[in-house]
């Protein structure tokens, strides 16, 4: 988050893991305290999406992660770690956003372009509710466990 060096961005961390104290301290210890908020644990993370303007997704290992799915549900723009199916999720038009698990300087300058672009913001945010509603639905899920189903029962 520091490599973002910019007062406007606030970074909001969801959840209460085991390391929230070394986090926090690493906050205040970088001078950026003020900056992050560590707003626990959220029974409604849809309401948690809607307080945001750009979801972040660092992680170093994933499959096909909720998170994302429901971020890009909530019409969020996404700065993900390449790992896992993110890309795939995303789609070819948002490879930009969608970097190397170790490389924080690309990270860094993919948030720094959405922060800095709110219409690009909004674009992808409808590309990815349009992606979420199209390829990941309960409805598609459901019809394709009814074929596979189907598939299985018809062997």
């Amino acid at each position: 988050f520091t490599e973002v060096h910019s007062p406007s961005i606030k970074l909001v961390l969801f959840g209460m893991g085991r390391d929230q104290q070394l986090l926090e301290r690493l906050a205040r210890d970088a001078g950026i305290a003020d900056q992050v908020l560590f707003a626990g644990r959220t029974s409604r993370p849809e309401d948690a999406y809607a307080a945001l303007d750009v979801f972040l997704l660092s992680s170093l290992t994933e499959q096909t992660p909720n998170a994302l799915l429901e971020a890009m549900a909530s019409g969020l723009p996404v700065v993900a770690t390449d790992v896992g199916d993110c890309a795939a999720c995303l789609g070819s038009e948002q490879a930009a956003f969608v970097v190397p698990s170790n490389d924080l300087s690309a990270y860094a300058r993919a948030v720094r372009r959405l922060a800095a672009d709110a219409s690009l913001r909004q674009q992808l945010g409808r590309l990815n509710r349009a992606r979420a509603e199209k390829n990941y639905s309960i409805e598609k899920m459901v019809r394709q466990y009814r074929e596979l189903y189907r598939q299985a029962a018809a062997r």
